[in-house]
């Protein structure tokens, strides 16, 4: 067979029939003399199935459950939202119930933890509770705070606020505690030097007893919930380890009994194997001539052919497909050439139609479809974002009286200018519509924002394009301001809203000038001395 497959050349389909039959001969010898072990060994296999195998499976799933159980109680302990604790627990009891129907032996120590569990989450709930009467405190402390500065006139514990309070809670701690202390202690000191301040003072003294009162119940509130979470994680884990152990013991009788069955098969095995390695031996030699060596050569002339080279000859080729695939490879060449220029062509144009999708053409700006895509991918993000919507004051009457195309120079004039006020980052200027445009400023605070408006405007307005139908005597821009903490698809549609509707109460209120969130913020206070932004 070797010396006709040395000098004939055979279609694919008939090579790897004569390669493949001796290998079937071998294996149904091999099923024949191995079938009566094969017979023995499933034998010792089914009684394992039937007989252990269920309760090691058994013993998993207690494990499984347990460790499950142990989850959703560090969710009661650790979770910040009532609702995510509050599905803990629920499943946390859905697990104890399944308990009740377990076999396994630890399954009554599991049930009686059930009214500790129930224990532990009425002891997070009111963590909770005392969390936010930390919080109502905490903001009583500031507005007494805060009604000291406007008497004195100065700075006096701004640091302790910003220290303690935030949007996000307070982990509250002995440490947190105790510098909060310290840092009111001159506070105190102001207070009992000062007979003019003793009604706010009083004030703040209320607020700072009442802070210290909730924060030393919350405390004791940690640390009770604390413990007993310890001592029924301690208690869950002593279980799994015990489950574990006989798990182990059990695999451990199981490998012995596989061992023996199997004994009997490796012999075997082992004299076939090595008559099989012969064969594959042989075999490999085989396919390495007739059939790696030609695709590796096909191979080596399709890539010589994709970096613009000639290519190799091959050596004979003794399946006839391959014969067929070696006679196109030099076509294969030119098709590759022609492509190599038409994808290159197709990739220009479409960078060029993508510019341009997303380009305004008038202004030079991004458009209204990179507005969306922009705001779509922070919403994705979910981060914070400022948007500002602005247009210039009185437009119509500007196309009106000078025409078009001074309306169309003044758009252009207006929307450099305001790209030029923007100092980078994560900020862009688009045009929304129209006269209309709208600014993105990417985890910019609200404050930083009324200043890039207020620069915005002052841009514009420096430009001192004569408009004859406006009151200033030159073109101008109402802005009107929102942002949002936390950007998501669900509010996407309302911060445009928001921003649109503070743009229209910056119109109503005498335009040239910025709005935020409804409150008008006049043109002198948007930019504040020492304006870093």
């Amino acid at each position: 067979m070797i010396g006709y497959l040395r000098n004939k050349p055979l279609p694919a389909r008939r090579y790897l029939l004569l390669l493949v039959l001796p290998w079937c001969l071998m294996l149904l010898l091999a099923v024949a003399v191995l079938w009566p072990y094969l017979a023995r060994f499933r034998t010792t296999v089914d009684a394992l199935q039937d007989v252990q195998l269920p309760g090691i499976l058994e013993a998993q799933r207690t494990r499984t459950n347990l460790n499950m159980l142990r989850k959703q109680l560090a969710i009661i302990y650790l979770a910040e939202a009532p609702l995510e604790r509050r599905r803990a627990r629920l499943h946390a009891q859905a697990l104890l119930a399944g308990m009740e129907h377990d076999p396994s032996p630890v399954a009554g120590t599991v049930l009686e933890l059930g009214p500790r569990v129930r224990q532990l989450y009425d002891i997070c709930m009111e963590a909770d509770r005392e969390l936010s009467r930390l919080h109502r405190h905490e903001m009583e402390l500031m507005l007494a705070l805060n009604r000291l500065e406007l008497a004195t006139g100065q700075q006096i514990a701004g640091e302790v606020i910003f220290s303690h309070t935030g949007r996000d809670g307070v982990r509250h701690g002995q440490k947190a505690f105790d510098e909060m202390q310290r840092l009111l202690a001159p506070v105190d000191l102001l207070c009992a030097g000062s007979r003019e301040l003793r009604d706010i003072c009083d004030l703040f003294g209320q607020s700072r007893l009442a802070l210290a009162e909730t924060w030393r119940e919350k405390l004791a509130t940690d640390a009770q919930a604390r413990a007993l979470w310890q001592s029924l994680e301690d208690e869950l884990l002593h279980l799994v380890n015990l489950i574990s152990t006989r798990e182990l013991q059990r695999s451990l009788e199981e490998a012995e009994s596989l061992s023996e069955a199997t004994d009997y098969i490796v012999w075997s095995i082992f004299l076939f194997t090595l008559g099989l390695l012969a064969f594959l031996l042989v075999l490999l030699l085989l396919l390495r001539r007739d059939l790696l060596r030609p695709l590796v050569c096909i191979a080596g002339n399709l890539s010589r052919l994709r970096d613009g080279m000639q290519p190799e000859p091959i050596p004979d080729v003794r399946i006839t497909e391959l014969q067929e695939v070696v006679d196109i490879v030099p076509d294969i060449g030119g098709y590759l050439g022609s492509l190599r220029e038409r994808s290159c062509r197709l990739e220009e144009e479409k960078d060029a139609y993508s510019r341009m999708s997303l380009m305004d053409s008038l202004t030079g700006i991004p458009n209204r479809r990179a507005l969306d895509m922009r705001l779509t991918s922070l919403a994705e993000l979910r981060q914070a974002v400022s948007l500002i919507m602005l247009d210039v004051d009185l437009f119509k009457v500007y196309n009106d009286t000078l025409g078009h195309q001074e309306g169309d120079a003044c758009l252009y004039r207006v929307a450099q200018a305001m790209r030029g006020g923007l100092r980078g980052g994560d900020r862009e200027i688009f045009r929304y519509g129209g006269e209309e445009f709208a600014v993105v400023l990417d985890g910019v605070p609200p404050e930083h924002a009324l200043h890039v408006a207020e620069r915005l405007r002052q841009a514009v307005e420096q430009l001192g394009i004569p408009h004859p139908g406006s009151p200033a005597g030159h073109v101008t821009i109402s802005l009107g301001l929102a942002a949002v903490g936390e950007l998501t698809p669900e509010n996407l549609p309302r911060i445009l809203e928001t921003a649109d509707g503070a743009l229209y109460r910056a119109k109503e209120h005498g335009r040239n000038r910025v709005h935020f969130a409804g409150e008008i913020v006049k043109k002198s206070a948007c930019l504040g001395a020492g304006d870093r932004l």
